[in-house]
This record gives C-alpha cells, sequence and structure tokens, in this order.
C-alpha cells in the first residue's frame, strides 16, 4: 500500500499529483505500458507514435520542459546538467522497468531524502530519479506555449520548428 504521508503538500498541489507515480503498483500486472497526460494537455492528433517508442531498457518517454526557469535545476536536484530536464505533464511508462527497476519505491526514497530540494514537486521527482533513464520523444507530443513566444521562436532551429508542426 501507498503511503503519501512524507509528501509536501502546496497551495497548487497536493498529494493526489503524486499517485501517477506509483501506476506501477497501483494497476494489474497485465498493464505493461501507459500514457499519461496532465488534465490541461489538449490531444490533436495521432498519440500511436507515443504508444509505439521504443522503451527497451527505459522507464519513461518524455520531452524537455522549456519552462525550466532556475538553470542549476539539475545540479539541484543532483545529476548532470547534460542529461537535460523533462517535462512531467505527458510521458509514456514502460510499466515492466518500472516494476522491475523498484522505481516506485526509489521515487518514494528520493522524496523523502530531498524533499528541501523539490521545487517543482511531483515533475522534479521523476527528472531526480529518472534523469539517466528516460528517452526524449519530439517536442510535438508536449508542446508548450511558451514555444510561440517569440523570443523562444526565434532561438531554435527550422529543423526544431518543423519538428513542432510535422506529423
Amino acid at each position: 500500500v501507498v503511503r503519501l504521508t512524507h509528501f509536501d503538500n502546496h497551495a497548487y498541489l497536493n498529494k493526489t499529483a503524486y499517485y501517477r507515480l506509483f501506476v506501477a503498483e497501483l494497476l494489474p500486472e497485465t498493464v505493461r505500458k501507459i500514457i499519461y497526460f496532465d488534465g490541461d494537455i489538449v490531444i490533436n492528433g495521432d498519440i500511436k507514435p507515443l504508444w509505439n517508442v521504443d522503451l527497451t531498457g527505459k522507464a519513461i518517454a518524455c520531452v524537455r520542459d522549456c519552462y525550466v526557469l532556475d538553470k542549476q535545476t539539475d545540479d539541484r536536484l543532483g545529476y548532470p546538467s547534460e542529461e537535460g530536464y523533462f517535462n512531467g505533464g505527458m510521458a509514456v511508462y514502460n510499466l515492466d522497468y518500472w516494476r522491475e527497476h523498484h522505481v516506485s519505491e526509489r521515487i518514494f526514497g528520493y522524496i523523502k531524502e530531498n524533499t528541501a530540494r523539490l521545487k517543482y514537486m511531483d515533475q522534479d521527482v521523476v527528472n531526480g530519479v529518472l534523469w539517466a533513464e528516460k528517452v526524449f520523444v519530439p517536442e510535438r507530443f508536449n508542446f508548450q506555449v511558451v514555444y510561440f513566444a517569440p523570443y523562444f521562436w526565434q532561438d531554435y532551429s527550422d529543423v526544431f520548428r518543423r519538428t513542432l508542426v510535422s506529423e
């Protein structure tokens, strides 16, 4: 049984935000993979390519986060900056991997040991634990509105812009 007694609550986030991090424990073992979407995600196209992402040896498929406000996030969470920080709003979870590698237990331990470091709460937790066990997918699968901001848009290459709008 998952107990969330050590989890920090904030005005904008409560314990329920962490439930998805224990999905491998909550769902039957016959469920081997899931796609998770935050409630504010709009799906405008086929998600089959997400389902077909090769997760061999990986815990999660995800998109780089573009909103990380402090450039020291990865240092704060204790992993190499070249690994990048991902957005938790959309993810493909390899539940077989989570069960085999005790990811839920590791998440719980990370929270207990690093509560003071967690600025973006559940998103920080998955980054802090799974930084080396992820595969990035194209940004179009978790397109963040800031991508259209002029200061952001002009900084990206034509190749990046095409991947955002391609099918």
